[in-house]
């Protein structure tokens, strides 16, 4: 073969090359789009698929790709056919919801447009989990983990009974009601008409001591778990504001408290661990329905709340604790036997409840010896000095004026709290460091507890909404009928009306 021939078949296969490319992209750009869809089953032969509008179809497939095709993938279909011509890759625009719940078959059901949808799911999920689904809500295909840390699910904090002072009558009350029937559960089954409290009511004064009290439920009955089974010592505490509920959008609040429920539900459930939802400031979300307040925004809070409550079962392990000083305005229905099972005081501290409180918050602290005290000083010789300052001087908060022209005194000691407590041995260990910090003795001495006390009585015997109508009652007692003012000491004989910061709680007539 001559050159000249050589050279022009290579031309013409260069020319046959080039027209053949030019042929596959014209095939390729003259083709009609292909069209996504989500894998919802796979047979020997076909898939189940779901479009992004929502129709399904039962197609054939690739068999170069059958290893490829699960429940859930992204795949690309011909529109001629609907037939799955490839995998695609990642697709990133997803629409994320929230599993409400895992049926028995492994379907789930989530929100979808405000109404309930009941879909299936290509990976394990559990009720409380942010999800996403494919663009036709029909299969769940990534889990974006648990919506439960907005609750505040914690470990339980270490707080046993002997870390809360002055409130021995109430812990008692507190551990027949809950610890009791979980440690001796046999007992309690012989007696199928006694069901195990799953609800306690904390209220009383503020500062008293109702958090403290549900951080030592959960942890208490924890530790009850522990010396029941053995192991290690696992419980839950879920700290919850009653206003998280109160959301901008109709649904919302009540799929909140849905979300609670379930978390807790299923982390008990686990392993049988206690959990414990302490609900803060109940009274701002469970308000007696019908009121006409805010439109009764919160009726149907109260309604969800109602309905997660009576769910509850008593071997669910899950508790709820209710603290509140406005235990007047609950929905009676929240309350009433059955729901809230138990409903218990938590006064205010006398003088030896106020020596027990304060020996715990001055432990450790470096004490001065004055001379004022028989040997070496302790916590609880400056806990007894403290606590005789609070309840032996007087210093008047309010006057109560009744209608015969007599009076009674409301005195700090009647308003004071453990928070008060906290208060004053934080300020008395203020004035030792100031002294410490100007290279003085800086060791905590009775004077600085006294002036402590002084400066918080100061601080607060203005602000008489610290005066609660139980303290009223506390010291009208029998002639609580009779009263007919309640004044500010440090306006005197002087009318209420000369003074526009003062308002009269009108609880304390009734």
């Amino acid at each position: 073969m001559s050159k000249d021939e050589i050279i022009g078949e290579e031309e013409a296969k260069s020319w046959r090359e080039k027209a053949l490319q030019a042929a596959e992209i014209l095939r390729k750009i003259s083709q009609p789009p292909l069209v996504y869809a989500t894998v919802l089953g796979v047979d020997k032969e076909t898939v189940d698929i779901a479009t992004n509008n929502g129709q399904t179809y039962v197609v054939s497939f690739n068999p170069k790709i059958k290893d490829k095709i699960k429940m859930g993938v992204t795949v690309r279909l011909s529109p001629e056919t609907m037939a799955v011509v490839d995998v695609a890759g990642n697709v990133m625009q997803r629409s994320a919801t929230t599993v409400k719940d895992v049926l028995k078959d492994g379907r789930i059901k989530i929100d979808h447009q405000g109404l309930e949808r009941v879909i299936q799911s290509s990976i394990a999920v559990k009720v409380g989990d942010n999800v996403l689904v494919d663009n036709s809500y029909s299969v769940v295909v990534e889990s974006l983990g648990n919506s439960s840390r907005a609750y505040k699910i914690d470990k339980v904090p270490e707080v046993p009974w002997s870390s809360i002072g002055g409130l021995e009558g109430t812990i008692e009350s507190i551990r027949d009601t809950l610890e009791m029937p979980f440690l001796h559960r046999a007992v309690y089954d012989r007696f199928p008409n006694k069901k195990p409290a799953q609800g306690v009511l904390l209220y009383g004064p503020p500062g008293c001591g109702k958090t403290m009290l549900g951080k030592g439920i959960a942890y208490n009955l924890a530790l009850m778990k522990k010396q029941r089974d053995g192991g290690e010592l696992n419980g839950y505490f879920m700290y919850v504001a009653g206003p998280e509920f109160l959301q901008k959008w109709v649904g919302t609040g009540e799929a909140k408290v849905r979300e609670m429920f379930a978390t807790a539900r299923e982390t008990a459930a686990e392993n049988g661990d206690p959990v414990v939802i302490f609900m803060d400031e109940p009274e701002s979300v469970l308000k007696k329905r019908g009121t006409g307040i805010s439109s009764d925004a919160t009726d149907s809070i109260v309604n969800q709340i109602l309905c997660e409550m009576d769910g509850l079962r008593p071997r669910d392990n899950v508790y709820v604790v209710l603290a509140t000083n406005r235990e007047d305005i609950l929905d009676p229905a929240i309350i009433r036997p059955g729901r809230i099972d138990k409903k218990i005081y938590v006064p205010r501290p006398n003088q030896e409840s106020a020596e027990k409180i304060f020996s715990i918050y001055l432990k450790d602290l470096p004490f001065a010896s004055d001379g004022l005290f028989r040997g070496k000083p302790t916590s609880e010789s400056y806990a007894k000095h403290a606590a005789s300052e609070v309840f032996e001087i007087e210093r008047p908060m309010a006057y109560i004026f009744y209608r015969d022209g007599s009076r009674d005194t409301i005195h700090y000691q009647h308003v004071f709290s453990g928070a008060s407590a906290v208060s004053i041995v934080g300020r008395a260990t203020d004035l030792a460091i100031k002294r410490g910090i100007q290279k003085k003795n800086s060791d905590l001495t009775r004077e600085d507890i006294s002036v402590a006390i002084n400066a918080e009585y100061e601080e607060n015997r203005r602000l008489t909404n610290l005066i609660a109508p139980e303290d009223v009652r506390a010291v009208a007692g029998d002639r609580i009928s009779e009263v007919a003012d309640v004044r500010p000491a440090y306006i005197g004989n002087r009318s209420r009306s000369s003074d526009p910061h003062y308002i009269l709680q009108q609880e304390t007539r009734q």
